[in-house]
């Protein structure tokens, strides 16, 4: 896969993501230089890692790299799924956003005037779990990350 299967826009989102960590990324304008500092690059290649943290191609070589989201009545008992595609920042980002608007109850409060949405997970957790899940799976087998919402319990597994 090339170069310029490589997004631009999610690579600027890495910057600002990382720009705490690594401060001298936010002046660095060369991609190229970018991901050889991460280690990304091997002889002028990308390695499997820049794939699919930034290509927009990503399942084009790794068609298994997605997260499947879905409502159980029972282990068996399926009432609706969802496959979230894209490279790991897009999975992660729309992985959440699904979750939120579509599995999980929030809870409302107010406070004063103000309408105050409660996850019935804490979201910083939740983001955690996920992105231990996408860092941690094994990208060289088939298998995916499945996360199963109960009516009592939100499981997140890795599929064989």
């Amino acid at each position: 896969m090339g170069w310029d299967a490589l997004e631009k826009s999610t690579i600027e989102d890495f910057k600002r993501y990382a720009v705490d960590r690594i401060p001298s990324i936010a002046q660095e304008t060369d991609f190229k230089i970018i991901l050889q500092k991460l280690n990304l690059i091997e002889t002028r290649n990308l390695k499997r890692a820049a794939v699919l943290l930034f290509s927009s191609q990503t399942q084009r070589l790794y068609s298994h790299a997605c997260v499947k989201i879905g409502r159980f009545l029972t282990d068996t008992d399926i009432l609706t799924t969802d496959i979230v595609k894209g490279n790991l920042f897009t999975q992660l980002e729309n992985t959440l956003e699904i979750l939120r608007t579509k599995y999980l109850v929030s809870n409302i409060r107010y406070e004063g005037i103000h309408r105050r949405d409660i996850l019935e997970y804490p979201y910083e957790a939740l983001r955690e779990a996920i992105i231990n899940a996408l860092i941690h799976r094994d990208y060289l087998s088939f298998s995916q990350i499945q996360i199963r919402v109960y009516s009592d319990k939100l499981v997140i597994i890795q599929t064989a």
